[in-house]
């Protein structure tokens, strides 16, 4: 047993300070910048202004939908809604978790019904939200079948949030 003051007491009190001074001088731990929590791709636009790209949903009673979308006009005001504050809304919607993929893009959207042709949405503005993998489940229908789709396709209002739909793709 060594005895108080012995060289092995000496140089463990001398470790501890040397701890305790180096800690002090390092100042308090930097904030690390917050790393996103999922994979967000950012869908370019079509290469021209007016070009449309055709695309059928399902929408949650079992109709079928074609949407068109389009680039919004060059010189466009900023959205009050930005890309992640849309993206949150739409999980929130689906009760997702925040590592669920996703595609995003800002787009003209039109919705005409297939059957009936009727227009649903004509060129509006919305933060175009693709979850691939999200299964979409619609309403069950008369025939006894759950019309489903692999992914989950939401438009959120880029002015205050709100969601303008939910399809299945």
């Amino acid at each position: 047993m060594a005895r108080p003051g012995s060289p092995g007491d000496v140089v463990a009190a001398l470790a501890v300070v040397a701890v305790l001074v180096l800690g002090a001088c390092a100042g308090p731990a930097q904030p690390t910048a917050p790393q996103p929590a999922a994979s967000v791709a950012v869908a370019q636009p079509a290469a021209e202004a007016g070009a449309a790209e055709p695309l059928t949903a399902l929408r949650r009673d079992g109709t079928m939908v074609e949407l068109r979308l389009e680039p919004p006009p060059g010189g466009s005001a900023a959205p009050a809604v930005d890309l992640d504050q849309a993206i949150a809304a739409a999980r929130e919607r689906l009760g997702l978790v925040a590592d669920a993929p996703v595609t995003a893009r800002e787009a003209l959207l039109t919705v005409r019904g297939l059957a009936d042709g009727a227009l649903r949405a004509d060129r509006r503005w919305v933060w175009l939200l693709r979850f691939e993998g999200t299964a979409f489940v619609g309403d069950p229908c008369s025939c006894g079948e759950t019309p489903t789709r692999p992914s989950t396709l939401v438009a959120v209002d880029p002015t205050d949030g709100a969601i303008v739909a939910t399809l299945g793709v």
